[in-house]
């Protein structure tokens, strides 16, 4: 039997035993896109509507509703599949060899395209889109109260069986994960400061506590200097004495042993000068085609390359926008630092909020989460809150605002949850 012919057959099969019993759409992962004859999928497409009106889809309704759309003549062929033998108890054996012969015909479609216009890097881009999406499951748009209570049930107890209940991925700080529940797969996540603050620091920190292959967009630094500040963080080694080399024999021996425990993690960095929107989007697709990353880190928003001829306000809004669909295609959560207006430091408070964003509208549209970072000791030498850092959560699509309070590390550029008895929670703030 050709493989045409199974397919066929395939669809012949589900149609008839949907036909004949319409609960059995509840068990399949089909649209009338998969079929790859015309009056299989016309008839599978007259099934979902009258489903949809809370109307039977039998023999007799489902003729009827093509012959009065097409003028002409169902019922034979209609009758013929749903009197066919094909068992109820295979239906998802049908539709899973449909649901492949699909994305083999897909698959072909997008590789001839790409032959014809393989000199076009939009074509190589979105060919590489098309086959990421082949290997992920069609998303339903459409449910019941029952569906949504149902999922809700699910994810409560996926939360309960996750450790703290956090189901996102980490961040490191133990009352920052619990305020937002980790970082979510599909969101954007903006971490704003001024320059001296340690977003940078407070981003890698984020990547090395995550604990799941991540990808980096360095714009800033290259990739040796994200390396030492890495392996500072991890190994708590002076970053003073790393970009000094001054070393003794111990220091020598903590920093070998540092690299060798970080060498087997799961982490890439791109470190190309003000990449376009373009770039980051390839390499994100192809990390996670290739790696399954979890997660990507983005420093920073306004370093994007955009379109010159635009305002840099619509360059801004053009990259958020970007960045948040890029969130969703790859279905993993994307943390993008962004810079913090100037004005803040006119002011007597010179804590950031959401509007002190660089061209802030676009990205307080479209982020799910904003965070912001400040340290007092940046502006006053004689600071009470020396070595502390404060995260200001100021949008949260998830759960609660407000801000939570760290240890700053400096000598190792490291971010910690404060322990009780040591730095205050409650000191200072806003």
């Amino acid at each position: 039997m050709s493989s045409l012919t199974r397919t066929n057959e395939a669809e012949w099969y589900l149609l008839s035993v949907l036909l004949r019993e319409n609960s059995r759409f509840e068990q399949v992962d089909i649209s009338p896109e998969d079929f790859n004859n015309e009056q299989h999928a016309a008839i599978f497409q007259t099934c979902l509507s009258l489903i949809s009106e809370s109307s039977p889809a039998d023999v007799l309704t489902v003729s009827e509703r093509l012959s009065a759309e097409t003028g002409k003549e169902w019922l034979s062929l209609v009758g013929q599949i749903a009197h066919s033998a094909a068992s109820p108890a295979n239906v998802e054996a049908y539709a899973k060899i449909v649901k492949q012969a699909s994305g083999r015909r897909k698959a072909l479609a997008i590789a001839e395209h790409l032959r014809e216009n393989v000199n076009d890097p939009e074509s190589v881009d979105t060919a590489i889109r098309d086959l990421m999406a082949l290997d992920t499951t069609r998303r339903n748009y459409d449910f019941t109260l029952k569906d949504a209570l149902i999922g809700a049930v699910e994810e409560l107890d996926q939360a309960h069986s996750a450790v703290g209940g956090i189901i996102g991925v980490r961040s490191g700080l133990e009352k920052l994960d619990g305020m937002l529940g980790g970082f979510r797969s599909s969101d954007l996540i903006v971490i704003g400061a001024r320059p001296a603050m340690g977003k940078t620091g407070l981003m890698l920190n984020f990547a090395n506590s995550s604990g799941v292959p991540c990808g980096i967009i360095s714009a800033e630094q290259g990739h040796e200097q994200i390396g030492l500040r890495l392996v500072s963080i991890d190994g708590r080694i002076s970053s003073q004495k790393m970009r000094l080399a001054k070393f003794d024999e111990s220091d020598w021996a903590k920093l070998t042993k540092t690299v060798s425990r970080m060498q087997p993690r799961k982490l890439w960095i791109n470190d190309k000068p003000a990449p376009t929107v373009t770039d980051i989007v390839r390499q994100a697709r192809k990390w996670k085609f290739q790696y399954g990353i979890k997660i990507l880190f983005v420093d920073y928003l306004q370093r994007i390359k955009g379109d010159g001829k635009l305002p840099m306000h619509e360059q801004v809004r053009s990259s958020t926008m970007a960045m948040k669909e890029l969130a969703r295609e790859l279905e993993i959560p994307v943390v993008v630092l962004s810079q913090v207006a100037r004005a803040v430091e006119t002011r007597p408070n010179k804590r950031p909020g959401m509007a002190d964003l660089s061209d802030s509208s676009a990205i307080e549209k479209e982020a799910d989460q904003i965070i912001t970072l400040y340290r007092d000791e940046v502006y006053n030498e004689d600071s009470h809150d020396k070595g502390v850092a404060e995260l200001l959560v100021c949008k949260n699509r998830h759960g609660p605002t407000g801000f939570v309070r760290a240890v700053w590390l400096g000598e190792f550029m490291r971010f910690e949850d404060i322990a009780y008895g040591n730095i205050s929670e409650t000191n200072g703030g806003f």
